[in-house]
């Protein structure tokens, strides 16, 4: 299990074995302009990337072949925001949640490999 932390200051970091708490700590180190995006990679099939800031973060979760995203269905799909995850973009609304969202997102798949069903998910 690796986890990546881009970060475009040259501060780009890969952690391997790391612990709930350095995920955690990941997560809430996104800050949409340098810290933009954060990986955690069980194999090449299997992985969680999450982007954006602490305020707008998107999460994608790949497992079972299939990629699935974290949506909100009280939101609009249609309305569009700026988020930097990587590389700039601009993303429905319905996909971005608040860090502390994604964070239990991120611990359910780190324990059960598994999609938390407390949230909806656009699967392809």
């Amino acid at each position: 299990m690796i986890l990546t932390v881009d970060d475009t200051n040259g501060a780009s970091k890969q952690m391997e074995a790391p612990t709930f708490a350095d995920i955690e700590s990941a997560i809430l180190s996104l800050d949409g302009t340098t810290r933009t995006q954060v990986g955690l990679f069980i194999d090449e099939e299997t992985f969680i990337q999450v982007g954006g800031s602490t305020e707008l973060c998107r999460c994608s979760i790949r497992t079972n072949g299939k990629l699935h995203v974290l949506v909100n269905p009280e939101l609009s799909g249609d309305e569009y925001v700026w988020v930097v995850s990587g590389q700039g973009d601009e993303v429905p609304r319905n996909e971005c949640f608040k860090s502390t969202d994604v964070i239990r997102v991120a611990k359910l798949f780190l324990e059960q490999r598994k999609l938390s069903e407390e949230f909806e998910w656009k699967s392809f």
